[in-house]
């Protein structure tokens, strides 16, 4: 298959913005819990990392990672990990 470079350039910006998509998403989740009242009055927390790894399309490569600390409670989705 013949790919010309604006459809090579089409598929590099979808993957750019689908790790930014990521990274805003992974962002609201930490900026909902922060905000909670919960996350405010409790004293026992932990940190959570969440990181989408490197997106790589053509010669464009990406990643984001978005870092948090959460009351020790919270559940951490699987992508994610407890830093220290």
């Amino acid at each position: 298959m013949v790919r010309n470079s604006s459809s090579v350039l089409v598929h590099a910006w979808r993957w750019a913005a689908g790790a930014l998509a990521f990274g805003a998403a992974a962002f609201g989740l930490v900026g909902f819990v922060a905000s909670t009242p919960a996350a405010a009055d409790s004293t026992a927390s932990k940190v959570v990392q969440c990181d989408s790894g490197i997106v790589t399309a053509g010669d464009l490569s990406t990643s984001s990672v978005a870092v948090a600390r959460v009351p020790i409670d919270t559940i951490v989705p699987e992508a994610c990990g407890v830093v220290g």
